[in-house]
């Protein structure tokens, strides 16, 4: 259990590092990909996430091929994303999270730590400390 904790606060560490170099390598190969990618963010709970945003010379293959073509497109993405992950040897600490449709031509993607739900350890972390602090203000 100690483990998953001890790797968390490594993920926190090692993703902060890394996420400026995993992003320059989307900026620098947006010739492969069909979309564009304005950024790749990390929110306060270090899930990173980002927007496809495909242009409208692929609407015809939207209307053409539909979800399929967006599902293709969303998975290509992943697979470059896991593959720079990699690199920087993180690939075993994060999963996709969710990947929603946002409109017409835009998709979300949502990866993060895969053992721990950040957010709700750091949220127990602080109601325990403030309960603690309360119970010791009161003696």
């Amino acid at each position: 259990m100690f483990n998953k904790y001890k790797l968390m606060f490594s993920y926190m560490k090692e993703i902060k590092k890394h996420l400026p170099q995993i992003e320059q390598y989307f900026i620098e190969n947006e010739i492969k990909f069909p979309y564009k990618l304005k950024s790749i963010k990390l929110d306060n709970t270090y899930r990173i996430y980002t927007v496809l945003n495909f242009p409208p010379k692929t609407t015809k293959n939207i209307q053409t091929y539909g979800q399929l073509f967006l599902d293709n497109e969303t998975e290509k993405f992943i697979r470059e994303l896991n593959d720079q992950l990699k690199k920087v040897g993180l690939y075993e600490l994060v999963g996709l999270s969710r990947a929603d449709r946002i409109g017409e031509n835009n998709i979300l993607i949502v990866v993060e730590y895969k053992y721990i739900n950040i957010g709700s350890f750091f949220l127990k972390l602080i109601f325990s400390l403030i309960s603690i602090f309360g119970l010791l203000f009161l003696l």
